[in-house]
């Protein structure tokens, strides 16, 4: 039996059994490592005696059945279905997971999570970014190799069959079974050829030994022909530019020649699914990926209400990002956000604006003396100390407006918004929906600038 150990900073984090498989005693121990933060992890093979595993002791659930092919749970990967024994913990690694509020939290970056997701993928075959709370258990797999293949003609031809072994196979195409076959063997047998008796595309396998399932797969096809697209290249042609470089290289202007390899293919199918393709695809680019609004001007409710859901959703922190934000011209439309902030629950709300020319926008304190002094704001105000707002005057030109969130589980959202906030009935221009990687990406970058150098005034209130 072959024992996979995954090793944090001086911790186990994941152990894996494989069961069936063997090398040399005394073979060199497999050991690959990674600096990950401040910590090493370590991948270790090492060949164990099956009587002598080490499972958890205090397992809180034991779970076990076959896993297929396709599952994320199996190291195998497509070349086997696996038995896997899987012992569950509560106690997670502490490098990894802390436990507040009734659930396990991150307890260290999500960078250096994943870093050690493709670590563990790579050396130990477990997809176990699909489910980090694997992390600390234990597992015992039992390997079934796939033993079949397609053939040319009609069918396939499964290997190395054990005695008392039946054989369940569905051909199908087009979305339809349009065969299925039933095969039992008595006795040991090297070969054993299924027949589909008609043309078939893909094909769902179960193979039992015993009555007992040990094998099995969904949707398995196999290549019978390739369309091979080979680009010929030309020289590359260069423009000289005055501002933006010394010069840029345009795109290489190439022919294509495709090639078809492998079996013949009928004309008529070929032909409705090309055109299936072309029409789905052009379904797909109708779509909307409901990220960018467009806003004509006048539609001042329309996109109030976008960037209001934006900010009522935070609960932690609350940034906005506008040069113009303090502009005296639009200051009532920028009161009508203010009022909205008072209200907002986040803890911390954070304004971030330019104020360059004082003829045509306030300042800080400016700001802060208007806010104190509107009635709505006012009446927030009875019974609270304070907004929980920072006003923050930059002399850092930041062109584009953000509204970015960032909640106390890590998690980041946000938009970028084609118009200063004083201006968003006056202008065509375009909100997008930022993805949270790109929400967290651009608020800290944001935040880099908000040093001593650069900030000009800060009020709270």
């Amino acid at each position: 039996m072959i024992c996979d150990k995954i090793i944090y900073a001086g911790e186990t984090i994941l152990t894996i059994y494989h069961r069936g498989f063997v090398r040399e005693k005394g073979a060199k121990r497999l050991c690959e490592t990674l600096k990950v933060g401040r910590f090493n992890l370590c991948f270790k093979e090492t060949v164990v005696d099956e009587k002598n595993i080490n499972l958890p002791n205090e397992y809180t659930i034991k779970f076990e059945g076959l896993i297929d092919a396709k599952s994320n749970s199996n190291p195998y990967k497509e070349a086997a279905c696996a038995y896997m024994e899987h012992y569950i913990v509560l106690d997670k690694p502490k490098r990894l997971f802390g436990f507040e509020n009734g659930k396990f939290n991150l307890s260290t970056l999500p960078e250096h999570l994943q870093q050690i997701n493709s670590f563990v993928e790579q050396y130990t075959g477990l997809k176990i970014a699909e489910n980090p709370m694997f992390y600390g258990d234990t597992f015992v797999f039992t390997c079934h190799e796939r033993n079949y293949r397609a053939n040319k003609d009609a069918g396939i031809i499964v290997s190395s069959i054990k005695p008392n072994t039946t054989i369940l196979v569905n051909f199908k195409k087009n979305g339809a079974v349009v065969s299925a076959k039933k095969i039992h063997i008595d006795e040991d047998a090297q070969e054993v050829y299924v027949d589909s008796g008609i043309d078939w595309t893909y094909l769902d396998i179960e193979i039992f030994e015993d009555d007992k399932l040990v094998y099995c797969d969904k949707d398995v096809s196999y290549i019978r022909h390739i369309f091979l697209n080979t680009a010929i290249g030309g020289t590359a042609n260069h423009i000289k530019l005055k501002t933006l470089g010394g010069a840029f290289r345009l795109q290489d202007k190439s022919s294509e020649i495709t090639s078809h390899i492998g079996d013949p293919i009928d004309e008529i199918e070929e032909l409705l699914n090309d055109s299936n393709r072309n029409i789905l695809r052009l379904l797909k680019e109708s779509q909307d990926d409901n990220r960018t609004t467009f806003i004509s001007p006048n539609e001042y409710e329309k996109a109030f209400k976008i960037i209001a859901e934006v900010m009522q959703s935070a609960k932690s922190e609350l940034w906005v990002f506008d040069p113009y934000f303090s502009n005296i011209d639009g200051w009532n439309t920028e009161l009508d956000f203010l009022r909205l902030l008072a209200h907002c629950d986040a803890k911390s709300k954070n304004i971030v604006f330019f104020a360059g020319n004082v003829a045509k926008a306030y300042d800080a304190a400016q700001v802060k003396t208007f806010v104190t002094q509107d009635i709505e704001i006012q009446k927030v105000l009875q019974g609270k100390n304070e907004l929980g707002l920072n006003l923050y005057q930059s002399k850092a030109y930041i062109h584009d407006r953000f509204v970015i969130t960032k909640d106390d589980n890590g998690s980041f959202s946000g938009i970028v918004i084609g118009a200063s906030l004083n201006g968003i009935g006056r202008n065509y221009f375009c909100i997008v929906a930022l993805k949270p990687k790109s929400a967290k990406t651009i608020l800290e970058d944001l935040q880099a600038c908000l040093d001593d150098n650069n900030i000009v005034a800060h009020e709270r209130m």
